[in-house]
């Protein structure tokens, strides 16, 4: 049976910190701007959440890295609450603008000011006589529910995918890789092979070279050599399949990080020279 990559669950804690730290301005921020947006009523529910998740996920990914995180349920926590603090954040930043600067660190009256402002809001229609609308506590929740829960996905997948990339753990470094496009049918033998451990009798694999077909595979594969040769590199690969719709593709993961010896790899790029040659040295 072969084995798979497996984070270690260790971070650097010194790093972690500082990374939080350097990302509560920016959650601030971007939970202050959704409040303004909420005041000049341009407001719209679930995609303005959306916009202000993104630059919060692409930093908090960055800066996951370079905290040496490999514990992917801690990083989904971190980019999570960091996520539920913009979120939150833009309803303290509403309490700061209505009662003013003495209500900027009143951090006891804010729980029964955001059930009040929660209850209260409209989701549909205005206080104006052509769009008349009766605030509903229910839907307010519940709109309140999802936009959370969708920041605090986007954000928190973020620092999971950067948290599963695989690490060398006598380096201290994050893999270096590459990726190569290959064609469908011989992305599946390749996949075939590795999961059967046959890689002897893998055939010619053919790679795709410009435009990419309707379907389509890719060879993912990232190792270190530790700075030297020897039998002793890490290397994993995955292997997955594209098929293009007119409207969306849908992508199938065929082997997942799976780790392979130096002879195996030099027994693929030999069934396919096209690869390239240096993929272990990020």
């Amino acid at each position: 049976m072969r084995s798979h990559y497996q984070p270690s669950g260790l971070f650097d804690p010194v790093r972690l910190v500082v990374a939080i730290a350097a990302l509560f301005p920016l959650a601030g921020l971007l939970g202050w701007m959704m409040s303004g947006a909420l005041a000049e009523n341009t407001y719209a529910v679930v995609f303005i959440p959306f916009l202000a998740a993104l630059p919060l996920a692409a930093a908090g990914r960055v800066l996951a890295r370079w905290s040496h995180v490999r514990n992917p349920p801690l990083a989904f926590l971190v980019g999570a609450a960091l996520a539920t603090l913009m979120y939150v954040g833009q309803h303290y930043a509403n309490m700061v603008a209505l009662l003013g600067p003495r209500a900027l660190f009143r951090f006891d009256i804010f729980p029964g000011f955001l059930v009040d402002l929660v209850n209260h809001h409209l989701v549909i229609g205005d206080h104006s006589p052509k769009y008349p609308g009766k605030p509903d506590p229910w839907l307010n929740w519940s709109v309140f529910g999802v936009e959370l829960a969708l920041c605090a996905f986007i954000s928190g997948w973020q620092w999971y995918r950067a948290a599963r990339r695989p690490y060398c753990e006598e380096c201290r470094r994050w893999l270096g890789g590459t990726t190569t496009q290959l064609r469908g049918g011989s992305a599946r033998t390749l996949a075939q092979a590795l999961n059967t451990d046959s890689l002897e009798t893998l055939p010619t694999l053919e790679a795709v070279f410009g435009q990419s077909p309707e379907r389509y595979g890719q060879l993912e594969v990232m190792g270190c050599m530790h700075g030297r040769e020897g039998d002793d590199a890490i290397i994993f690969v995955t292997v997955s399949e594209t098929v293009r719709g007119e409207k969306r593709s849908e992508t199938t993961s065929l082997v997942d990080q799976a780790a392979i010896s130096p002879d195996e790899l030099a027994l693929i790029y030999e069934r396919c020279p096209s690869l390239q040659v240096e993929p272990c040295e990020a």
